[in-house]
């Protein structure tokens, strides 16, 4: 019997593939337009980009002198510099609203980054297994979570397009979805794969040092039995990683980059009073964390992170049971189980060894932080959908994805996981799939309680005051130093309280709002009594929007 042939089938995957990146693209829009004003980090970040393209080097205007930022490496700053050459006019001549616009073209380069690694891991199965590539491709595009964090100014995603470039590198693209170590031998040689693996992996390092984590999966999972091809991927890691304190010779201090990167290790303390970050335990991580996802795509990330237990117990029941259902010794069982199609694929095995390395890491690591897991949710995501896979092909005995009726499949799929996030974020009412969503803190967590308040007040201390002057503010200093284009400085740290009374001598207005009652944390109440009344003493309202006053010098 002749099989009908579908043409149409190479271009749907394709077509599909396109669309879910179009949506994708559009939903990052409408997460744009849910947070206008920039957050704490997006400002520092933007704000580094924008001082890039003014000095050449990423500093902060934390005070009176201009800092370099040795917290986070430069390589993202880099990027997100990129769109504003020719548009950042001299320091202190930039309004609020040019402030924003700008910051809109640093979030649609993260959004570039996005599109990138949904296109690494389509093209990593494009060829011959389409429908897991797209599955897999559009479960992390709808992803709340990633979702969220594809249209922010922040380094996770970034970071995670590094990541999944090694990872493709590391595998190449693959013939059979089942069977991962039958790669395209045609992709590049084995040597090329491991410089590249080196070089994305160096890039994701110096775009967030959390990256790091995932250098010793290739010695862990032991896909390239050849030690020859070790070594370029350690040559091309430290060739990459270098050029950082490289960077940091020609503009900053070594010497402070040593200490202040080894002095966090331990402590992770700040200038500001310590990290909020250091206070999350393992079980209000994972709950917040799952708050973020939703319940649906928290049990698929659960699914990814434990496929290398989960495959693993899945084939060792299968030998159990071949084992009591024929005479087979265990080596022929293990050469059985090997030349099926049930035999675990270095897929599920490999990226499952990715995921949970990383993911334990970020348990067990001083500092801890939701957003952090952003970095590994596309190999989650792909791990995730091998196990769904593999299970559906040991269920009904045949590769059902791999049949004619695949894409109706995968759009069904892709159809139920849209429920997983809010409808609202389309425009349309939620309250019926109420169940199924994250909860709304999933979007708007990352947005300050008055976010939209600093915006006029930015405004008004930008035409109050000159180029250069600086701003005490409660904590949110950031957000006013990058709208406003002012130096700033937190009006009361714990560390020096000295300071708060130099600063208002010197200081001809202050910003504060309901965040500032956070750096009185551990400060002896009569402490409080007399900031306060000194404030009150020296300084009245000149603005008031919402919970956020600007105060000028009697």
């Amino acid at each position: 019997m002749i099989q009908e042939k579908r043409p149409f089938l190479p271009y749907l995957y394709p077509a599909l593939f396109l669309a879910v990146v179009a949506t994708h693209v559009w939903l990052c829009w409408r997460v744009g337009e849910l947070h206008p004003v920039p957050k704490y980090d997006e400002a520092v970040y933007a704000d580094l980009a924008r001082e890039m393209v003014r000095t050449g080097a990423p500093m902060r205007r934390l005070g009176e002198e201009p800092r370099f930022y040795y917290i986070h490496p430069y390589l993202q700053t880099f990027f997100w510099s990129l769109p504003l050459h020719g548009s950042v006019p001299e320091e202190g001549l930039q309004n609020p609203d040019q402030a924003i616009k700008l910051l809109s073209r640093l979030r649609w380069v993260t959004t570039i980054f996005s599109v990138g690694t949904l296109c690494l891991i389509f093209a990593m199965f494009a060829k011959n297994a389409p429908s897991f590539g797209l599955l897999a491709s559009a479960l992390l595009a709808f992803n709340p979570m990633w979702l969220k964090y594809s249209h922010l100014v922040y380094l996770e995603v970034p970071c995670a397009f590094w990541v999944m470039a090694a990872a493709f590198f590391f595998n190449g693209p693959v013939r059979n979805e089942f069977k991962v170590d039958q790669q395209d031998v045609r992709f590049l040689s084995p040597l090329l794969r491991a410089w590249g693996f080196g070089i994305a992996l160096g890039a994701a390092t110096i775009t967030k040092y959390l990256a790091i984590l995932f250098l010793p999966c290739p010695l862990i999972i032991r896909i390239t039995p050849k030690k020859r091809l070790i070594k370029p991927m350690a040559i091309g890691f430290v060739l990459v990683f270098l050029s950082w304190p490289l960077y940091i010779l020609m503009f900053g201090d070594l010497g402070q980059w040593v200490s202040r990167s080894f002095g966090r290790m331990g402590s992770f303390q700040s200038g500001q009073g310590g990290d909020p970050r250091t206070d999350w335990g393992v079980i209000g991580l994972l709950t917040e964390t799952a708050s973020q996802l939703g319940p649906v795509y928290s049990c698929l990330s659960l699914l990814g992170i434990a496929s290398f237990p989960i495959v693993v117990l899945w084939y060792a029941l299968h030998a159990i049971w071949i084992l009591k259902k024929s005479d087979y010794k265990s080596k022929q069982v293990f050469k059985r189980l090997r030349e099926s199609d049930r035999w675990p694929s270095l897929m599920s095995v490999g990226f499952g060894v990715w995921v949970i390395v990383y993911v334990v890491a970020w348990l067990v690591l001083p500092t801890k932080d939701p957003k952090f897991l952003v970095i590994a949710l596309p190999l989650v995501m792909v791990s995730g959908t091998s196990v769904l896979f593999l299970i559906a092909k040991d269920i009904f005995d045949r590769n059902v994805f791999g049949s004619w009726m695949s894409p109706l499949l995968v759009v069904a799929i892709l159809l139920l996981f849209l429920l997983a996030f809010p409808i609202d974020l389309l425009g349309l009412d939620n309250t019926r799939f109420k169940k199924l969503y994250p909860t709304d803190h999933a979007y708007t967590h990352v947005a300050l309680p008055h976010g939209q308040d600093y915006r006029p007040i930015a405004e008004s201390i930008f035409l109050r005051t000159k180029p250069g002057e600086v701003i005490p503010v409660g904590r949110q200093g950031p957000i006013v130093g990058y709208l406003a284009d002012r130096p700033y400085q937190i009006l009361y740290t714990e560390d020096d309280p000295l300071a708060f009374e130099r600063r208002l001598e010197a200081s001809r207005y202050l910003v504060i709002d309901d965040s500032w009652q956070n750096c009185f944390a551990g400060v002896h109440p009569l402490e409080v009594d007399r900031i306060r009344r000194g404030i009150s003493q020296d300084y009245e309202i000149a603005k008031e929007v919402g919970h956020v006053k600007l105060l000028a010098k009697k």
